[in-house]
This record gives C-alpha cells, structure tokens and sequence, in this order.
C-alpha cells in the first residue's frame, strides 16, 4: 500500500515539478520574445501613425498644387502679368479669395521675384490682409527666388520664416494649355498655425502637434520613416510613448518637427494578459496534467497519427492505404470522412475552376468575330516586348497596320453582315500570310495588325507587297450574287526606331508612324504600301517629332520612307 502511495506521490510532484519548470520557461520566453515584440508593435503603430499624418501634409500639399494650378496656366494670368487685362486684378484678386480657398497668402511674381501682387494673413488672423510675401519685410528671400528660378516647372515644400512656419506651392505662369514662355510665378500657401493644426487634427483623428525645429537637437533624429524624413521613438513612461518627426524646407534644412504622444495602452493590456495567462496556466496545469495524460495516448494522439499519415499520403497514385484505427462515430472519425468528402469535391472544382479560367483568359484576348488577338493581347505583348528589346536585339518588331480601303462605304451599300463577312475573310487571309511565331491583330473596326519578327527593308517591302496582293487578288464571297473586290492601305515601321536603341522609347509611337504611312497610302489613291525606317543618327529628339513632323524628318534624310508604286494616275 505504501509502494502504491509512493508512486502517486512521485507522479504528482513530477507534474508539480513540470508545472513549476514551465512557469519560469514562460516568464523568461515573455522577458526575452514577448515584451520586445510588444516594443515591435508599439513602434510599428505609433511609426505607421507619423507616417499617415506626414502623408496628410503631403495631400494638403497636393490640393494646394491643384490650387496653384488653376491660377498659374490660365490665360487671363499670362495677360495679366504682362499688363495685357485691365480688370483681372478688380475681378479676382481679393482677399475674400484667400479666406474662401483657406490660403495664407498667395502671390503674384515677375521672373525676377519682384511682386505685381500679393496679400498675406499673419498666422491665426485672417481678418486683416497685408501686402507682400508672408515674411518680416513683405519681400521673398533671394535664395528662394534663386531657387526657383532653377526650377521652370515650379517647386514647393516648407518655408520657415521669422514670422512663423508655412508650406508654398510655386508654378510658372503659362497659358491654359501649358505653353510659354513663361511670364512670372504664382505662389500660394498656407500657414502651420493653431487653425491649420486644429483642423488638421480633426481630419487626422489623432493630436498632432507642429513646432520649430529646434537645431540643438537635431542629433536624435536617426531612424529614417521615408525618403525624406526621419524620426525618433521615445518611451517617455511606462504609459506613455513618444514620436517625432523632422521636416525639412525647401533648402533640404529643418524646418519643424512633427510631434505625436499616445498611451501604451497595447503594452499595459498585454502585460495585464500576459501575467493573468500565466496564473491561469499554472492551476490548469495543476489540476488536469495528471488527470489527462491518462487518457490523451489512446483517444486522441494515436488516432491523430493514424489520421496525419492518411492525410500525409492521400491522393498519392498507387498507394492502398487502410482503414485508421479509430472508432466509428467519434470526433476524429467524423473528421476523416468529412475531410474525404471535402477533398474530393475540391479536386474536381479545382479542376472545372482551370478549364474556366484558361477559357476566360482566352475570351479576354481574342476577338469574338475575327477570332484573331485583340486590343488587350497587342497591350500585353508590346509591354513584354518593350522589357526586352532593348537589351536583346533579337526582340525587334516590323509592324505592319492594315486597313480595308473603302470599308464605310461597303457597309453602307451591302449592310454590316456583309462587312462582316469581309472582316473574317481578311482575318483568314492574315492569318495565312502570318508564320506561327508571328501575331495577327484585329485592333478595332476595319484596322489590322501584323506583328513580325525584324526583317530587312528588302524582305519588309516584300512581306507589305505580298500582303496587299493576297488581299488584292482574294475573292471575299458573301450572300451577294458576285464576289467583292476588296483592297487594303498598310503603313508600316519598326520598333525600336532609334538606332541604337534608346532605352524607354514606346512601341506606341512606332505605331503611330506606320498609321502615317497608311494614310500616307489613303491619300495617293489607296491599295498600297508606305513605311518608314530611321538612320544611325536618329536622336530622341527626333523621336519626339513623331508623326507630327514626319515630312519634315525624311526631307533631312533622318527618317527613310519606303512606297509601293501608284497604279494609274
């Protein structure tokens, strides 16, 4: 009786024992894992709320720039700097201007920084206008003005001045459609004062407090929040933490700091979880550990293996497995069936799930008449290609536009069934002229395009010749008595056009120059061919001239035109 007595006692102070060691385990894994992770994710959510505030100054920055737009590239302002408008200043410039718009300040510049108007608030008073910038001596710094005058599409960021701190946007006067030269600047801004802070904070949800940089301390600024920020963490208390943020100016000098104070509330509720968790584990553990390791072996941690080594090998082809040994009717029997069942259903919507989704993706890409690649495949493709052909020659394209000469017409006299009828026959016939490493097009209405592997200018003039006679000479049989003769324009170039490849060029603009040389075809009499290739010295300036200045580029012999021989006339 004694022995018996002995073994329960043994067994009991093992699990006290076990109970004990697990305690100490689970405050030392807090001490080393737990706490430094909260410190993770306190800094992580007081970070991510300096970063969602600083992004706050960037979007009011933003709309101020959408502001400054609207005065700076308009025409009454281009005339007006000019002294060209006699009642622009009466109709419009006003201080009720600045307080509708919620500005500071907003100003009216010459190219050399003298001011043709301009009306400032002083920080937390918009009842009383002043004249002049918003500085000491109503006039911008010459370094500001320097400043700007290196940058013609404007500038803007923060401005610290001796009568407090504010943020600007500068734009160059053009005229409504961008054009200059320029006549001035305009510049409006808004002051970091208490409104702008209140209002802040109640679109931030979150206080936020603004104040000078202090330079003194400028050190502590170490950890970078984005490419032009940094910012310090410090935990002030054990309930209390602490961010802030440096803002430079314009000069890329401090300017201010962005302050925000929160409560650990997460480090104190974790810390109170933590240790109310701990207490728990230990008078559970003290209480079921002997009781369940009894029975844990043969319920649950046999039956589990049985039912992870079926699981672990199911689907497996050729392998018989048997039956688990658990008994029917239990939790983890139920579990067996069910994941048998669900499995199975699984397979076969995974299966249905990829044949519609190829389906889909086809659909997507294909024209449904023409049975050809549509806009969305010529997208994809040229994107691919534009990735690679500046490193790998090989991935030059020869692109061929097509376009059925007279195709308005033909729907108008024998209906759009007819037209139809048209528009799959010549995919047929592209199609067949097409190699299989080539693409066939359809980009919309009557208009077709053949993407080619690079060829010489010799084979190219060949390939649109050919083209033009397989269309040429194809009899398009519809419900009409007598066939129809159809005939095609096809302007082509390639891409890259620059030589040596410049890199960013776009595959659109060398679309554009082979739709100039189709309709380059559409006025000398259609039923031809027209094209364009560039020298060695063609530049991406030249580019720029593409296809608006086309004539003028192959007068300098820049750009080659290659075209079929007029019939006829």
């Amino acid at each position: 009786m004694a022995r018996k007595t002995s073994i329960k006692l043994r067994i009991t102070l093992s699990f006290l024992g076990i109970a004990a060691l697990s305690s100490v385990l689970g405050f030392i894994v807090i001490g080393m894992v737990v706490f430094p992770n909260i410190w993770q994710l306190e800094e992580q959510a007081i970070k991510t709320a300096l970063l969602r505030t600083t992004n706050g100054l960037e979007k009011d920055i933003e709309s101020l720039s959408n502001y400054a737009d609207d005065w700076a590239y308009w025409d009454d302002t281009y005339r007006y700097l000019i002294g060209d408008t006699t009642n622009y200043k009466q109709s419009n410039l006003n201080e009720q201007t600045l307080r509708i718009a919620k500005l500071g300040f907003m100003n009216f510049l010459t190219l050399d920084g003298e001011i043709v108007w301009g009306r400032h608030f002083k920080p937390n008073n918009d009842t009383t206008g002043y004249s002049g910038a918003p500085t000491s001596n109503n006039k911008w710094p010459k370094r500001f003005i320097t400043e700007l005058q290196k940058k013609p599409m404007g500038m803007s960021g923060y401005f610290s001045s001796n009568v407090g701190e504010f943020f600007f946007v500068a734009r160059p006067v053009l005229t409504s459609y961008k054009k200059g030269p320029s006549n001035g600047w305009v510049i409006v801004g808004r002051w970091l004062d208490n409104a702008f802070t209140t209002n802040f904070n109640r679109l931030m949800q979150q206080p936020v407090i603004f104040k000078p940089a202090q330079l003194d301390n400028i050190e502590k600024f170490k950890q970078q929040l984005n490419e032009n920020i940094v910012f310090y963490i410090k935990r002030l208390s054990i309930t209390e933490i602490r961010s802030k943020a440096l803002i430079n100016d314009y000069k890329n000098s401090p300017s201010f700091t962005v302050t925000i104070n929160e409560e650990r509330s997460l480090f104190i509720e974790l810390w109170k979880a933590t240790l109310t968790a701990i207490f728990c584990l230990i008078l559970i553990g003290i209480f079921s550990t002997w009781l369940a390791y009894r029975r844990i072996q043969k319920i649950i941690i046999d039956p589990l293996s049985d039912l992870a080594n079926t699981i672990e090998h199911f689907g497996l082809e050729n392998i018989q497995l048997s039956q688990p040994k658990f008994s029917d009717g239990d939790e983890i029997s139920l579990i067996y069936h069910k994941f048998r069942g669900v499995s199975a259903r699984l397979f076969k919507a995974q299966q249905a799930l990829e044949k519609r989704t190829v389906s889909l993706e086809v659909e997507a890409l294909t024209d449904p008449l023409t049975k050809l690649y549509n806009r969305r495949y010529l997208d994809r493709l040229m994107s691919m290609v534009s990735d690679n052909v500046f490193t790998d020659s090989s991935q030059k394209k020869l692109l061929l536009l097509i376009d059925i000469d007279h195709f308005k017409k033909l729907n108008d006299n024998y209906g759009h069934a007819t037209g139809d009828i048209v528009l799959t026959q010549l995919a047929k016939i592209l199609k067949s002229v097409a190699r299989e490493k080539d693409h066939v097009v359809r980009i919309g209405g009557e208009e077709f395009l053949l993407i080619v592997e690079d060829l010489s200018i010799h084979d190219s003039k060949e390939l649109a010749e050919r083209v033009k006679l397989c269309i040429e000479n194809s009899k398009f049989i519809s419900d009409l008595k007598e066939p129809l003769a159809v005939t095609a324009s096809i302007g082509f170039s390639w891409f890259p056009l620059c030589k040596p490849s410049i890199s960013g060029e776009d595959w659109k603009t060398a679309l554009k120059l082979a739709d100039y040389g189709l309709y380059q075809v559409k006025a000398s009499g259609r039923n031809g061919w027209c094209g364009y290739y560039t020298e060695s010295s063609f530049t991406s300036i030249q580019l720029a001239m593409i296809p608006e200045e086309v004539e003028q580029l192959v007068e300098s012999k820049t750009l080659r035109q290659l075209a079929s021989r007029k019939k006829g006339k």
